[in-house]
């Protein structure tokens, strides 16, 4: 999950480094950044739907991140109010109270 979001935030920035370089050469041909007329189709296509699919998997982890930290906190508020002898409803997925956030994603 972590690499699915370092690319897609790479994605994005390249993505939209490549629509400035196709309005600068629209604005400046003298700068000849894109040469041919095809490739600048192309080019504006695929830096378009690439950062669509890239902000579209972003908005995925992130709910996938807020589901997690949902039912983390779901889990401690059911572990304070059951008796500390009643282990039937615990999960192997549970996380000792005194875990931060952070040691949680680690212990998953």
């Amino acid at each position: 999950m972590m690499f699915r979001k370092y690319l897609s935030h790479a994605l994005v920035i390249l993505s939209s480094m490549f629509v400035v370089f196709f309005a600068l050469d629209i604005r400046n041909p003298a700068m000849a950044w894109i040469d041919n007329r095809i490739t600048k189709t192309l080019l504006i296509i695929f830096a378009i739907s690439t950062m669509t699919l890239a902000i579209n998997t972003l908005k995925g982890v992130r709910r996938i991140e807020h589901r997690q930290a949902e039912r983390f906190t779901e889990q401690q508020r059911s572990a304070k109010t059951e008796p500390s002898g009643n282990l039937r409803n615990r999960h192997s997925t549970d996380v000792p109270q005194s875990q931060s956030r952070l040691q949680v994603r680690a212990y998953r």
